[in-house]
């Protein structure tokens, strides 16, 4: 079980069935979903780009920390069990174990992508580096 899912274990789980889209890019989100069970499969642009299935695996994060819009859609796969967090700006100022956790989510996403752009640039245009030297 991962750590989130322990900090979590007291919040309400509540099921979505398959098939339903849950967020959908460029609509506000203003709740977070913690991936219990199952499977989701996440678009954008209607184009698949992922598929989850990782326990405690948090979606609608970014949107609800930048008070945005959601940067992606989020459709299950499967049906699904959820820790569903309802004000999440609330619910982080009385929870710093909880943001630190997520906040360790975000800097590893953020880490694998900036590798990735790093690899795509290197592999693609050697001289790009040659401005930034």
């Amino acid at each position: 079980m991962s750590k989130l899912l322990s900090i979590l274990e007291e919040t309400p789980k509540f099921q979505i069935d398959s098939g339903k889209t849950f967020i959908k890019e460029e609509k506000p989100v203003n709740r977070l979903y913690i991936l219990v069970d199952g499977e989701v499969m996440i678009t954008k642009k209607r184009t698949p780009v992922s598929h989850i299935k990782e326990k405690g695996a948090v979606f609608g994060e970014v949107s609800a920390l930048l008070n945005g819009k959601a940067t992606a859609s989020v459709t299950t796969a499967t049906t699904c069990i959820f820790h569903v967090i309802d004000n999440p700006e609330e619910f982080f100022s009385q929870n710093n174990e909880a943001l630190l956790e997520i906040s360790k989510i975000l800097a590893k996403r953020l880490d694998f992508v900036t590798h990735a752009l790093i690899d795509e640039i290197d592999d693609n245009n050697s001289s790009y580096w040659t401005h930034w030297t």
